[in-house]
């Protein structure tokens, strides 16, 4: 009896071998993504973040100066001595606190209120190529307009001439956004430092007390 002899498409047994190359090809696609470009992409997102954050958080307090200046009346109380002369300023936290509440809110609705934005930033932009800063294919980002606000309030007293100190009253906010890149969500925080409050001492610097 005569053995047959079965033989394999060649094709077929080249196909592990292409497979393993595609293989390759990709996770060295991706490596590059993420060593190069994705690092560029959260710098961008980070940028966008910042700009729609510090423009909501500068638009809401100065609406709230204008339309509730007594949001922002007494947060500290000036206690004077015999003479007449500044003592003491002391924090009111209950003010205070009323204050960051109603700006928290205020930042976080003016954002939810915003249109959902979407970026298309070219290849070419993200490796920093001038040239070729429109080419290549492009990467989607979006940026989410849900966001979390909290906001701290510090002090600054500056001498500002003879006997004169500029006691100033900041907020701190930091709003934390979500942007997305290939449908994962990316936590991004960005701090915006804003004065609310500025008066000048004549005189001796008072002894101060934050309790807020």
């Amino acid at each position: 009896m005569r053995r047959k002899e079965v033989r394999v498409p060649r094709h077929r047994s080249r196909l592990p071998v292409i497979m393993a190359i595609l293989m390759f090809i990709t996770g060295m696609i991706t490596y590059g993504i993420n060593v190069n470009i994705r690092p560029a992409l959260l710098s961008v997102m980070e940028y966008q973040c910042h700009a729609l954050s510090v423009e909501a958080v500068q638009d809401t307090v100065l609406e709230l100066l204008e339309e509730e200046p007594d949001l922002f009346d007494r947060l500290y109380i000036s206690e004077y001595g015999s003479d007449g002369s500044l003592d003491l300023i002391r924090a009111d936290s209950t003010a205070i606190n009323r204050m960051k509440l109603t700006l928290c809110q205020a930042v976080e609705q003016r954002l939810l209120s915003q249109e959902r934005v979407t970026y298309h930033i070219p290849l070419g932009t993200l490796l920093g190529l001038s040239l070729l800063a429109e080419a290549g294919p492009r990467f989607s980002m979006q940026v989410l307009q849900e966001s979390y606000v909290v906001a701290d309030v510090t002090t600054r007293m500056e001498t500002t001439g003879v006997n004169q100190t500029q006691f100033t009253v900041l907020v701190d906010f930091a709003v934390t956004m979500s942007a997305t890149i290939g449908g994962d969500a990316l936590p991004i925080t960005t701090h915006h430092e804003i004065p609310v409050v500025q008066m000048v001492i004549m005189g001796k610097v008072p002894q101060y007390y934050a309790n807020g």
